[in-house]
Parts: structure tokens; sequence; C-alpha cells
């Protein structure tokens, strides 16, 4: 028996393994940190890439008089650089649109989509769809330019247990020289 305690005694003060025994246990701990930490900031980065897309693609579009379809096709490549990675590495969908309020002798706030344009066919502005965007008050016989931008983002790690992530930012802006930017 007091072999067994001396064995025991000599085992219990032996702490050469300790340290590898606290790393082996907070390891994945830590990794999770890290590694969630920078999937985190990469979705804040991308959302802010959209923040930034559709304000600056809002802005161009409302200093411009009138519109073309090459001058769509070049704010529609510019909202993609100013996605940059973001647009390689994910669905997007960029969406310009004028609103307007028409003129009416009974003084109804009517709205009436001008022009719609994206780069995906499918998501252009319908009139149905106007109640699903926060929309300032539109004078009579004025507009506003909106610019969505939706994104499906997939973080780069943790994708099987994050999954999809569906980002989306619109921007309004009031045309500055002309009352409405006219599509010919």
């Amino acid at each position: 028996m007091s072999n067994f305690l001396k064995i025991a005694r000599m085992y219990l003060q032996d702490i050469r393994g300790i340290a590898a025994m606290e790393f082996a246990m907070i390891l994945p701990l830590l990794s999770l940190l890290i590694f969630g930490g920078y999937a985190t900031f990469q979705a804040l980065n991308v959302d802010r890439a959209l923040d930034r897309t559709s304000y600056i693609t809002a802005d161009l579009t409302s200093r411009l008089a009138k519109l073309d379809d090459n001058t769509v096709n070049n704010l529609l490549e510019v909202a993609k650089s100013l996605l940059g990675k973001a647009a390689i590495d994910n669905n997007y969908s960029i969406t310009l649109s004028s609103i307007s309020n028409i003129f009416d002798t009974n003084e109804n706030y009517d709205l009436n989509i001008d022009w719609s344009f994206s780069n995906i066919p499918s998501k252009k502005l319908k009139i149905d769809d106007i109640g699903n965007y926060d929309i300032p008050f539109i004078p009579e016989n004025e507009s506003i330019i909106l610019v969505n931008v939706e994104m499906e983002y997939s973080a780069m790690m943790f994708q099987n247990y994050i999954g999809v992530i569906a980002l989306e930012q619109t921007a309004t802006r009031k045309p500055r020289f002309v009352s409405q930017v006219v599509y010919e």
C-alpha cells in the first residue's frame, strides 16, 4: 500500500504536461473566436460595400438629366466595381429606378415608376413593390431615384454552419438639376 501511495504522490506532483493539456482544452475555443471574428468582420465589410454602392450609385444617377442604355450600363458597371470582390464571390442584384408623384387634380398621392433597370431582369421594380421600401414624401410633379442592392452572402469559413445571409441596402436621392431624370 505504501508503494502505491508513493507512486500516486509522484504522479500527482509531476506537472510536466499541464501546459499541453491546457492548450489542448483552450485551442478549440480560441480557434472559434478567431475565425468567427474574421467571418463576422467579412460580413460587415460586405454590408458596408452594399451601403456605399447604393448611396454612390443613387448620387451619380441623381446628377444626370437623362439616361440612355449606354449610361444605364455604365452605372451598373460602376456599381459592380464598387462592390469589388463581393460581387465576384456572391450573387447580387442592383436595381436603379425613378419613382414620381403624378400631378392629380384630386390631390391624391399617386406614385408611378418612370423607369427601372436591373442587372437581373426579374428584379426590376414593379408598382406593387413600392410598399416594400421606405420612400420619402415626393411632392407632385417631382421624382426620386431609388437604388436597391441585394446580395446573398455566404461566409468563407463556417459556410455549413451559418448558411447564406441575405443582405440588402436601399438609397434614395432627389434629382439634383432637374425634377425628373428622363430615360430616352
